[in-house]
């Protein structure tokens, strides 16, 4: 983590450290979609993320991190799913 943080703080992009949590009120769907969120803003604004044990999330996150994308209207976009549901 250290690493990460020190080459993206040199080539100056923030970085966004995004740490799960055990606790049984964070194992809901509403947290997961809270967490995405953040994660989606994190990614439009160019930093870096640092995402650690948010296991609710990674299968959502497939498409964008295996840079499946489509370009609409000169923007790329990517589904980003929890379940059934698309954010």
């Amino acid at each position: 983590v250290d690493v990460v943080r020190s080459i993206a703080e040199d080539e100056g992009r923030p970085v966004q450290a995004l740490v799960g949590s055990a606790f049984p009120g964070d194992q809901t769907n509403s947290y997961a979609f809270a967490m995405l969120k953040r994660i989606v803003l994190s990614m439009e604004r160019g930093e870096v993320l640092i995402i650690r044990s948010l296991n609710a999330v990674y299968a959502s996150l497939y498409d964008m991190l295996n840079m499946s994308y489509t370009t609409i209207g000169g923007k790329r976009q990517c589904r980003i799913a929890l379940g059934d549901t698309d954010m």
